[in-house]
């Protein structure tokens, strides 16, 4: 009997180590890989949505101001710390009344750059060689991206990662190891109204969307090329499989119309 159970002794053994093998693989391969595909797909879905806001709403105006809409026009030709301000003081119902359509496309610009910086800086040290290869095709499409917004226009090239990073903010309440996100627009609108520093920070965004209403040709052209930019973006992360095939977003057209 003594011999017979000293001679399972060697196969319990192996078959120990082969589980503590096994359980080790998990904890530091497997685990870590899904890992890192959680986090490409996590913020995928959140850049792809503010690629896909931006898109609308630059196509609507492009469409607008080279049809010679005058509403659409004089909404976006607005600056913040010009036009906002009443007796010297900045009115808060500005932002949400004759500003909103400029400081909502300002906002949405803001926004797409702030989910690709975070997006990058995210994937920025994960191991693994399909993170790296992924990342290196995210670095090539934000380059097009921000030559197509700065090619002969005020809003330079490495400006635009300046806009997105300034609006990146830890959620309230959350850790500070918590995931970053954009501020929000009421956020935004707010800190336009209380922060002149971070206002007029922002302005030389607005300077673009005002030359792209006036219809000078290298804006209002520029449309054109970062429309096709964001496209390509978006392409990218639907091939890397990192969307839901039935994801879409839709949004009423603003229709600016003069304060009455």
């Amino acid at each position: 009997m003594g011999a017979n159970w000293l001679s399972v002794v060697p196969g319990i053994v192996t078959a120990a180590v082969g589980l503590a093998g096994l359980l080790g693989l998990t904890k530091y391969l497997v685990e870590p890989w899904y890992n890192a595909r959680g986090l490409r797909r996590k913020y995928a879905t959140a850049l792809w949505i503010a690629c896909e806001d931006l898109r609308l709403q630059l196509d609507v105006i492009q469409r607008r101001v080279s049809e010679g809409e005058q509403y659409t026009i004089d909404a976006l030709k607005k600056i913040p710390d010009n036009d906002s301000k009443q007796h010297g003081n900045v009115r808060p119902d500005w932002f949400a009344k004759e500003g909103y359509y400029t400081t909502c496309t300002v906002y949405k610009i803001a926004a797409m750059s702030a989910w690709l910086r975070i997006y990058q800086r995210e994937l920025l040290f994960l191991p693994y060689s399909a993170s790296q290869r992924f990342l290196s095709k995210l670095y090539t499409s934000a380059d097009g991206l921000k030559a197509s917004f700065s090619t002969n226009t005020c809003l330079w090239y490495d400006y635009l990662d300046a806009v997105g990073d300034a609006l990146v903010v830890q959620p309230i309440g959350a850790p500070s190891s918590g995931a970053p996100m954009p501020l929000s627009f009421a956020g935004f609108c707010e800190r336009y109204t209380t922060d002149s520093r971070f206002r007029l920070f922002y302005e030389q965004v607005h300077m673009y969307v005002w030359f792209i209403a006036d219809g000078q040709h290298p804006y209002l052209d520029s449309v054109q090329s970062v429309l096709k930019a964001l496209d390509n973006l978006a392409t990218l992360l639907k091939k890397e499989k990192l969307l839901r095939r039935d994801f879409v977003v839709k949004r009423p057209e603003i229709k600016p119309k003069p304060a009455v």
